[in-house]
């Protein structure tokens, strides 16, 4: 049995890393290692795309008849880092007294 925790990778990196090479990878090494350092282990990395409305209504209103896009799309990261679970304990809590 494993604690998880999720890690979000800012939409500025993703951006800023994600388009030309290996750049990303230390970014990621380093991230890794000090999560390493605290006890978690690197378990996976996963992209999610999220689509958010442009600004109210009103402005909906006004791309749509121009002919834009209401929706733009975001590309978020997530790395999922483990820990074991410490084994239960073998004792019995005491009588209150």
């Amino acid at each position: 049995m494993y604690h998880y925790k999720m890690v979000e990778i800012p939409a500025n990196v993703i951006a800023k890393f994600g388009r030309g090479g290996n750049q990303i990878g230390p970014y990621l090494e380093k991230l890794a290692n000090e999560w390493s350092e605290l006890g978690w282990e690197f378990s996976r990395l996963d992209f999610f795309t999220i689509y958010e409305n442009a600004g109210c209504g009103c402005l909906g209103f006004f791309l749509t008849l121009l002919g834009q896009p209401t929706t733009r799309e975001i590309r978020i990261g997530v790395i999922t880092f483990r820990a074991p679970k410490a084994a239960p304990s073998t004792e019995l809590p005491s009588a209150p007294t």
